[in-house]
Parts: C-alpha cells; sequence; structure tokens
C-alpha cells in the first residue's frame, strides 16, 4: 500500500489532489483522477487500533543507537492501514523496566521522533546514554489522535534491546586472501570501528623492512589491497594493527598469502605494460529473490572478469561468487559484468562487493553494497466461500503480496481462468456462469513484484 500524509491543513478549506506513480525505470504512470475533500467532512476513524511494526534497532555508537519502526492501523476492518501516530521510547539500565535508583535499576531516559509530530515512520535517535560496551532495554509507546495506545517492550519482545559500543578487542579475517601474480585483496573485521594499516614482505628477505598500507577512515569492516608485488608464485607474510577512536590496539599477527603462478601468452606479454585497473560503475542489484540475486556492474574502460564477495551481514564469513564463462579464459573477459548468488536465506540482509580483474592482474573494487533477500511467499487457506446460483467465490491467502489468479474447469487441464492484476495478501476471486450440478477443478495462481510465480495444487468444488 502507498500512502502520503498531510498534517496542518485546514479543517475548511478543500483540498483536491491527484496521483500518479513512477516505476524503477523511471516511467509514469497516467494521472489518476481528481478528486477533493475538506478535512472536517471526511470519515474519522474512532475504533483504531495502534500497531507497532518493522522494529529495527541500529547504528550503535559508544553512546547510542538509532530505532525505527512504522505504525499501522491493527482492526481488521482496516485493511491495516498506515496510522499517524506520535511515539515515545523509554531506555532502561535493567530489563524489569522499572526505575529503582536504590537498588541500581533506573530509567536512562525519554526519546521521541525526530519530527515530533504525527507520522507513520518514525526514526529515533537515542543518545547521552551513560556507559559505554552496556546493554539497554527499550519500552515503545505510539499514540494516534483519538488517544488509541499501543506500547511494546523488552519484556514482550526480547529482540528491543541494544548494546553500547566498547573498547577494540579483535580483528577477524572474513575470507579468503584473493590474490594474483602482483597483487592482494586483504578483507578483515573489526568488532569496533577503527582504522587499521597493514605491515608486510617476504619472509626470506632479511634486508626487507616490510612496506606498510594505512587506512583514512574509522569502520568495521576494512577491505585493504597490495599492489606492485614484484614476485610471482611467492609466500608473502603479513600484520594487521588496528586502533579505535580511543587509541585502543588490537593485532592479527603472522598472516600470509602466496601470489599466483603467470604463464604468460602473448595477450599477457601485450598487456603487461597496463597498469591502469578496470573502473567499476554501475553496480545494482537486479532479479532480487528469496534465495538468489543477480549482482551486475559495468568496466567501461576495459574488460575484465566478474567476481562478487559476499557474506550475511554482521557474518565473520564471506563466500566468492563468479561468472563461469569470463573466469575461464581472459578472452572472455568483457565489460558489462552479471553475477548471479544462488543459496541465499529468505528475509535476510547481506552485503557484498564487485571485484573485476583485467588481463594484466589489475584489480578494482566496489565499495560494500547490501541488500535484503524476499520472504517466501506462500498459498494457504485456499477455500470456496459461498456458493451462490451458478457461481463461486475463491478466497486465499499469501505470504506476500501478489495478482490473484483462478484457472478453473471441469478437469485439472482447467480451459478458464479469472483474475486481478493488483497485488495483494488476501485474495477473493468470484467465478460466474457456472453448470449446476458439475464437479470444477481449479487452482490458485499468483506473481509477485519480483516475477516469482506461486501456485496451488489442484482443488475441486461442486
Amino acid at each position: 500500500m502507498n500512502y502520503h500524509l498531510h498534517q496542518d491543513l485546514s479543517e475548511t478549506n478543500k483540498y483536491c489532489y491527484r496521483l500518479r506513480f513512477k516505476d524503477d525505470e523511471g516511467n509514469y504512470s497516467k494521472y489518476s483522477d481528481t478528486t477533493c475533500q475538506v478535512p472536517s467532512e471526511g470519515t474519522v476513524l474512532s475504533d483504531t487500533v495502534v500497531s507497532i511494526d518493522d522494529v529495527s534497532i541500529g547504528a550503535e555508537t559508544n553512546s547510542g543507537a538509532t530505532v525505527s519502526f512504522k505504525t499501522t492501523d491493527a482492526n481488521p476492518d482496516h485493511d491495516s492501514n498506515p496510522l499517524p501516530t506520535v511515539v515515545n521510547v523509554e531506555v532502561f539500565d535493567n530489563a524489569e523496566l522499572v526505575h529503582d535508583p536504590d537498588n541500581s535499576k533506573n530509567k536512562i531516559g525519554d526519546y521521541t521522533d525526530s519530527a515530533s509530530e504525527y507520522g507513520i515512520s518514525h526514526i529515533v535517535k537515542i543518545t547521552d546514554l551513560p556507559n559505554s560496551a552496556t546493554q539497554y532495554y527499550l519500552k515503545i509507546t505510539a499514540t494516534d489522535s483519538i488517544l488509541s495506545t499501543e506500547t511494546v517492550s523488552y519484556i514482550d519482545d526480547s529482540s528491543l534491546t541494544l548494546t553500547t559500543t566498547g573498547a577494540l578487542s579483535s580483528v577477524t579475517l572474513i575470507s579468503d586472501d584473493v590474490t594474483t601474480n602482483d597483487k592482494a585483496v586483504i578483507e578483515f573485521r573489526t568488532d569496533q570501528s577503527a582504522k587499521c594499516f597493514i605491515e608486510y614482505k617476504r619472509p626470506d628477505d632479511a634486508s626487507n623492512e616490510g612496506v606498510t598500507l594505512e587506512e583514512s577512515e574509522f569502520k568495521k569492516s576494512h577491505t585493504i589491497t597490495i599492489t606492485g608485488l614484484l614476485f610471482s608464485d611467492t609466500l608473502y607474510s603479513y600484520d594487521i594493527t588496528c586502533f579505535d577512536a580511543g587509541n585502543t590496539f588490537a593485532y592479527l599477527n603472522d598472516q600470509d598469502f602466496q601470489t599466483s603462478d603467470k604463464t604468460l601468452s602473448q595477450g599477457d606479454i601485450d598487456a603487461s605494460s597496463d597498469t591502469t585497473a578496470p573502473e567499476i560503475s554501475a553496480v545494482s542489484i537486479s532479479e532480487l529473490k528469496g534465495e538468489s540475486a543477480v549482482i551486475t556492474w559495468n568496466t567501461a574502460n576495459e574488460k575484465a572478469n566478474s567476481l562478487v564477495m559476499y557474506s550475511l551481514d554482521g557474518s565473520d564469513f564471506n563466500k566468492i561468487a563468479g561468472d563461469s564463462t569470463v573466469l575461464t579464459s581472459s578472452e572472455n573477459y568483457t565489460t558489462a559484468h552479471s553475477v548471479t548468488i544462488s543459496d541465499l536465506i529468505p528475509a535476510s540482509k547481506y552485503v557484498f562487493t564487485a571485484i573485476s580483474s583485467d588481463a594484466a592482474g589489475n584489480i578494482s573494487q566496489s565499495v560494500q553494497s547490501s541488500f535484503t533477500t524476499k520472504e517466501p511467499s506462500s498459498l494457504s487457506s485456499v477455500k470456496v466461500l459461498s456458493k451462490a446460483l451458478n457461481q463461486a467465490t475463491v478466497t486465499w491467502e499469501t505470504g506476500t503480496a501478489t495478482t490473484s489468479v483462478v484457472e478453473y474447469g471441469l478437469t485439472t487441464s482447467y480451459g478458464d481462468k479469472k483474475e486481478s492484476n493488483t497485488r495483494t495478501k488476501d485474495h477473493e476471486i468470484t467465478i460466474s456462469d457456472l453448470e449446476s450440478g458439475e464437479t470444477y477443478h481449479f487452482r490458485v495462481l499468483g506473481e509477485d513484484e519480483n516475477g516469482n510465480l506461486f501456485a496451488s495444487n489442484d482443488n475441486t468444488f461442486e
């Protein structure tokens, strides 16, 4: 459902509006008919049921975090419409959510939406919490314009908690090193935001004191590319040193990688003077489904191979997917890249980086991006609710919004269908002009916004 909230309107003025939609490709629909309304003459809901949905807690720092959620009308007669509310988030240092200073149990504070007015999508910034590396517990209250109220808290939902960040304590590799004959990509994670540097050298070269590469910003996910390695098929050792904003240090020492052995073809010889890395641009996610996603990008300045490094958000384990056709030979390198990532977990957030290497071994990688896989849809509660003379009404539910199709007929070949292109989770199709006394076969189908098709088993009614 789409909506737009207008506030601070005059109760007595007439307001007119019309709608149009814009798709992902920038195409606009036609305008709807114009509708006019005087606010004071509109229908006022008096039986709303406030619901707090899709709570997300993130952006934790050593003294705060951000809480986001939306509010809807849970009255079954109101179709879960968006419901404007004002909200308050209470923060406690104890799981009982009590303020009892004599027993070291405290309410830390009250926090409101940054908009401080009625809204549907709420973002509440929690700030000035007194202790780092500490768990805090939340209680969220939302109130609509007729004073209907809903409260959710840690007591009801154990996910309503946040932990402020602490001092840096660990550095962890999250994938195998990606190497060519003269480059290496080292990817690792720190448990707190930190700046890091790598010192590397050949272990058997006593005269070489090593080379240092340093990052320029604080972050938790790190990727450092080492270029200009002079020796192929050679073992290099490296140490990682990281420090947080409070100058607490953590180390990962005695690591190593090995450059690849490169046999030069004529094409490689021609490319050996190439020192320009592919320029990655237009990284996008397409065909996003519950268990797969397609990552596309361009390297307009030269042909290169196609790799994607990805992991579940927050995971310490990375995987790599690639275009097998492109990777088999530099003759197949391309400027338009497409990699399919499979076997993903539905309704989960993943982070990824696109990587391309040209025939000369120059490596480029994109900035880290993310996507969230779709929830798996399901067909359930297929029923024939009413059977008037020569007609039947078929209803069913889906886990995600899909179109509505009923195929029906006197055999399992069906032959007739009735459909609606409106995507919804609650479906109802009425079939007319049926023959009395006949047994009809039918099945229900639907297509979600990503083109995923769903269908039920065969059913019958008489």
